[in-house]
């Protein structure tokens, strides 16, 4: 890895590297346990511990683990050998919006050859590893830490996660103990008071919305959030008084805004041991669902993000049914009274009969003469060629009725 800039941001770091090219990163929250490497698909090898000087551990919007520049200061690791690109661009993903990728140089060591008591020997005598570390964006470090408004507590769960991963690479147990689970945390919740997303209005007054009418709403308003969750709940993001520089909330637009219900994205990405792991959708539990929704309400209130259930999400088949119901309501009564007339007087054989050459002869109906199958309404019932023409386009031929509207076999032209 031969990078010419310090910096680097996230298409420059893909393109300076080839397929044969070493890649090394260097990771510090979560990523150090495997059990999150495999979860993420992201493979790498010859994991080691390792130091990084004058940065300092942090967590961010969201109680998310990043570092940040800082003279004096030390940050404890593991750095990996990822494996090819596909990996590389598997871990980048995860954590995009938070950080930029910055070359660094990272002193490795052996659990019993790091001493704290002599440091400049330790760095004098050992060969550093350079590579790719996500640097927290636009952080300055002139402002003192008590008044930073970006840095947030991490929870209890998502501390012990790294911490243990640490323990296991050979990080020194004294950082670990210092560094990590001495941070002031936000305490694991019992299951019953997990949070949920509350409604925007009365569940009989939420509105209903397709996917692809969720779609087209994420593209008119791209500078908002919407995301779906819990199978079918289309939950808004309050973004006022939150710009761009929310690290939290752009990590949302990027994996959630116009996308698939996210919840086994987060299943995937976070490692509880409450909750057993889901491989694929189809595994998750209602259990699962709620644990999901929880981390991603408690994610977006370490945030300063609040959000409601604006919408309920449809299904195609649902949103037909809906529809042939609220015509048939809409029927004048006239023609609803000879449809009823003549649904009663016409036999299964006359049904059929009709169906086999539905687009040639006219179609009566008990003296009511509805008017000729190829669609000439001349003759027809004024009323119901009101109602047809109103209603162009909704109606099928009898035809192609088995998949689509279970009501129209009443109007066959």
């Amino acid at each position: 890895m031969s990078p010419s800039s310090s910096t680097i941001k996230q298409d420059e770091a893909t393109l300076e590297m080839t397929p044969d090219e070493d890649i090394w990163y260097f990771g510090f929250g979560p990523i150090v346990h495997e059990q999150v490497r495999q979860r993420r698909g992201v493979s790498t090898t010859h994991c080691q511990a390792a130091v990084l000087r004058d940065h300092r551990l942090t967590f961010a919007f969201g109680g998310v683990a990043t570092i940040v520049p800082q003279m004096g200061f030390m940050v404890h690791g593991v750095v990996m050998k990822v494996t090819d690109l596909e990996a590389w661009e598997k871990l980048k993903a995860f954590d995009s919006g938070y950080y930029v990728h910055e070359e660094l140089d990272v002193f490795p060591y052996q659990r019993d050859e790091y001493d704290d008591g002599d440091l400049d020997e330790f760095f004098a005598t050992t060969q550093p590893i350079q590579c790719f570390g996500f640097v927290m964006n636009d952080f300055d470090e002139n402002v003192e830490m008590d008044n930073n408004k970006i840095e947030k507590k991490p929870q209890e769960r998502y501390l012990r996660l790294i911490a243990q991963g640490m323990l296991d690479n050979g990080v020194d147990e004294t950082y670990v103990g210092d560094e990590i689970m001495a941070c002031p945390f936000i305490e694991s919740r019992k299951e019953e008071e997990w949070y949920t997303f509350p409604l925007a209005r009365t569940e009989q007054r939420m509105s209903k919305i397709s996917f692809e009418g969720y779609q087209k709403l994420c593209k008119r308003k791209p500078n908002e959030l919407y995301f779906i969750m819990n199978q079918n709940q289309v939950i808004k993001a309050d973004l006022s008084g939150h710009g761009d520089g929310n690290p939290a909330v752009e990590w949302m637009k990027q994996h959630a805004h116009g996308k698939e219900d996210i919840t086994h994205l987060i299943h995937k990405m976070i490692v509880d041991p409450i909750v057993p792991y889901a491989e694929t959708p189809d595994l998750m539990t209602e259990r699962h669902y709620h644990w999901a929704v929880n981390h991603i309400f408690d994610f977006l209130l370490q945030a300063d993000v609040t959000a409601k259930v604006t919408f309920f999400l449809t299904h195609k088949s649902e949103k037909n049914k809906t529809r042939s119901i609220s015509s048939a309501a809409r029927m004048p009564s006239r023609l609803r009274a000879m449809l009823s007339r003549g649904s009663s007087t016409t036999s299964e054989t006359d049904v059929k009969a009709k169906e086999t050459d539905i687009s040639l002869r006219p179609f009566r109906h008990e003296g009511d003469q509805f008017g000729a199958c190829s669609g000439n309404t001349n003759r027809a019932d004024p009323v119901l060629q009101d109602f047809l023409q109103s209603h162009q386009g909704f109606f099928v031929n009898d035809h192609d009725l088995s998949n689509k509207h279970p009501a129209s076999h009443l109007f066959l032209w």
